[in-house]
């Protein structure tokens, strides 16, 4: 973990292994790119704004939107990298219970199919090639499991939001209606957006959304404010700060 000012694109997405994939290191750092500079900028504004009046500003609507469509861009990151990754994973296995001799043969097949799915790609650099020729080096194999071991609870975690949030179902739950799904709450101490969902054994869970980017971007906050969301006491009904809440 870094303090925010310490954190570095480039030397960032090049730590996650296979974004030496030019795309893949782009997707990753668009991520980071509209996390730093455009969410952030906006959960302060909406901070100081409800510094400033005590309630729940309707700036707050459009915080909640861009918020989800992140959350969504971060959860086909992990889709898509984590495919990559158990691929070449489940062939270095393979790789490895192969006779000695008979190991050449078995990659060049592994290779000959790879590159026969990228006959539409005819102007561009392409990777995944190159990624599988890597398989008999144990540490780059190392390095692929350890990332996707490291991210599992990160990436269970987006999965369950992003289920509530975007098919209105509880995950492994499947056609079970999620509660109030897409409906936001403020953080009061960082200004992110942060979301309840219920997990099938009907317990429920929040996911904060400055949490989730500092653990993908691997940067330290602690010192500066807390990221766990904190929830006013519900008003009572009626009540001039219960009507003058936005309903999303």
């Amino acid at each position: 973990m870094v303090r925010r000012e310490e954190f570095s694109l480039f030397g960032w997405s090049m730590q996650i292994p296979l974004c030496d994939d030019l795309w893949m290191g782009m997707q990753a750092r668009n991520i980071a790119i509209v996390d730093l500079t455009i969410i952030r900028p906006i959960e302060a504004e909406i901070l100081e704004l409800w510094c400033k009046t005590e309630r729940t500003p309707p700036e707050i609507m459009g915080l909640s939107g861009i918020s989800q469509m992140w959350l969504f861009s971060l959860y086909e990151f992990f889709r898509t990298w984590r495919q990559k990754a158990k691929h070449i994973i489940k062939v270095a296995d393979e790789y490895q219970t192969v006779q000695p001799r008979k190991r050449e043969k078995f990659l060049k097949g592994v290779l000959d199919v790879a590159e026969s799915k990228h006959k539409f790609v005819q102007k561009v650099p392409r990777f995944y090639v190159g990624q599988l020729q890597k398989i008999p080096n144990e540490d780059f194999v190392k390095g692929v499991k350890d990332y996707l071991a490291d991210t599992e609870e990160l990436f269970t975690h987006i999965s369950h939001a992003r289920m509530m949030l975007a098919k209105h179902e509880i995950m492994g739950a499947q056609g079970f209606m999620a509660e109030a799904p897409g409906y936001g709450r403020l953080n009061t101490f960082t200004g992110s957006m942060y979301w309840q969902y219920t997990l099938k054994d009907q317990t429920v869970d929040v996911l904060d959304r400055r949490s989730v980017a500092n653990a993908f971007l691997g940067v330290d906050e602690s010192e500066e404010n807390s990221s766990e969301p904190v929830e006013d006491a519900p008003p009572e009904k009626g009540s001039e700060q219960e009507s003058s809440a936005p309903s999303f």
